[in-house]
């Protein structure tokens, strides 16, 4: 794609991270590295990486931002807007209070911990800086800011295709979201195998729809 002015790349990492006197500290935000540009580009971003460290990984959120666009992603409109996450975690999420898209009450009461909110014993914050009562009681009784139907829902009106690389174990918190936006999900497994998995995503995306 290297000459194809027409295929571009953006890159995301889950967990963000800040850098504060040369030191890297993970946050609970994806963080854009690098919006839309060449694949080269951000084949030499994603070579600086340093993968030394681990986190929590908003896989969820990653996704979530990345449609609604609060990520600042440059979309092309006119393109196949497609997704690729590789995460070898459970569907999660960390994000601070957004919509609640299926008006299920799921995500419509979640407040900063500085404000009065007990943790429940069974439930600690989503993350350090939220917690959730959806009952109204006080306690902390949602762990999770975002749920795979969110997800579903939203890819079923949105022109999206993602496709997942993860662990078999866990792939069943990914395949409504693949099914929804008629993408896929593949297993991790060795650099062959995912190249050839990739090979297969982008063969899919390139060739011209026939009637």
């Amino acid at each position: 794609f290297s000459d194809n002015p027409n295929v571009r790349f953006a890159l995301i990492v889950i967990p963000g991270y800040t850098v504060i006197d040369g030191y890297q500290t993970e946050t609970d935000y994806p963080l854009l590295i690098i919006n839309f540009t060449d694949v080269m580009t951000v084949a030499d971003h994603i070579s600086e990486l340093n993968f030394s460290f681990g986190g929590i990984e908003g896989n969820y959120d990653a996704i979530w931002l990345s449609v609604d666009n609060e990520i600042g992603l440059n979309w092309n409109p006119l393109s196949i807007r497609t997704i690729i996450m590789w995460t070898d975690e459970n569907g999660q999420s960390y994000i601070p209070p957004i919509k609640d898209t299926n008006e299920d009450g799921i995500v419509d009461t979640c407040r900063a911990t500085s404000e009065t909110c007990i943790v429940s014993t069974t439930c600690t914050p989503v993350s350090s800086s939220y917690c959730c009562d959806t009952d109204g009681d006080g306690n902390s009784n949602n762990c999770s800011r975002l749920y795979e139907n969110h997800l579903v829902n939203l890819l079923e009106t949105e022109q999206y295709v993602v496709y997942i690389f993860t662990l078999p174990e866990v792939a069943f918190d990914f395949d409504g979201i693949a099914e929804a936006s008629h993408g896929d999900v593949f297993y991790l497994s060795n650099a062959e195998s995912m190249f050839n998995d990739l090979t297969t995503v982008f063969s899919t995306l390139c060739t011209p729809l026939t009637e």
